[in-house]
């Protein structure tokens, strides 16, 4: 699906920065779909190899909170290109600012869940007895010697939280953005509103002036007293 010549136009026109936001929302899904393919494997690698004693956690949730906003922006991004293409314009900036927002507060707290309960803070060297044997007993029992598994697990949960991070920061980008837009938005919303009202008053009710936004403002100063300039 392409767009035409007048259709870029038009889109350059609402917004100069459309280009640069069709390609973040691209990199930003490219790198999400990177970070779920990264948690999944771990959740699978976990399942497959331990079980919590305590059974109130059934799973690997900790590797698996993330891939939800994940696959959330991925979507999102998707729903902003199809309505460019298909409508001609860029989604209302409102909504940028709250979908963008919320994505990248929820993969804040699902870096944070994943980094603090990550594997790899169980990554540990092996350390032989007196014979220089490693044995496999409690001291030793995350170390790569002992639980190998545990290792590609750790890997991957770090490579997953930086690709979030990555993807977090695209769209902290677009969210800002967003804040500017909307902030535009409603300046011009705000003039439109004041021409109109200056075009249905009569001519002498007509304030010549814009509103205060939109002119700077000049301070009046008082006449100088004529009594005290000195004529030579």
């Amino acid at each position: 699906m392409t767009l035409s010549a007048e259709s870029r136009r038009r889109l350059r026109e609402s917004d100069s920065r459309w280009p640069i936001k069709f390609w973040l929302r691209i990199v930003a899904s490219f790198l999400s779909l990177i970070a779920i393919i990264l948690f999944a494997a771990a959740v699978s690698l976990w399942n497959k190899n331990f079980v919590y004693i305590n059974n109130v956690s059934q799973g690997d949730w900790s590797d698996g909170f993330p891939i939800a906003p994940l696959t959330f922006s991925i979507l999102w991004n998707a729903a902003v290109l199809a309505y460019l293409f298909l409508i001609k314009k860029p989604i209302h900036p409102g909504a940028v600012v709250g979908v963008d927002l919320i994505i990248w507060l929820v993969m804040a707290i699902g870096i944070i869940i994943a980094v603090l309960w990550g594997a790899f803070w169980n990554w540990m060297p092996a350390i032989p007895d007196e014979d220089g044997v490693i044995v496999c007993d409690w001291l030793n029992q995350w170390s790569r010697e002992c639980t190998p598994v545990l290792y590609p697990i750790g890997s991957l949960e770090i490579a997953g939280s930086v690709f979030t991070g990555l993807s977090m920061i695209l769209h902290f980008i677009l969210f800002t953005w967003g804040c500017r837009d909307t902030n535009m938005r409603r300046k011009r919303a705000k003039q439109d509103r004041f021409i109109e009202l200056q075009y249905h008053q009569r001519p002498e009710e007509r304030n010549p002036l814009p509103p205060p936004a939109y002119h700077t403002h000049v301070e009046a100063r008082a006449p100088a007293d004529e009594s005290a300039v000195k004529y030579h």
